[in-house]
């Protein structure tokens, strides 16, 4: 059965804990605040960051 990991909802309930799914949760949360960071420090527009954070990958 799938581990216990805090209340799931919808189909979140329903996917099988792994651990590579925290992993890829941090690297979204990084890659969130690198954007964000982007658009007050540089002014960038939404565009101009997904245009960089495509180059990034």
């Amino acid at each position: 059965m799938a581990k216990s990991h805090g209340s799931l909802t919808g189909i979140e309930g329903k996917i099988e804990y792994h651990p590579a799914f925290e992993e890829l949760g941090a690297l979204y949360e990084s890659w969130k605040r690198s954007a964000i960071n982007w658009m007050q420090t540089e002014k960038l527009s939404e565009s101009e960051v997904e245009k960089r954070s495509n180059e990034k990958v």
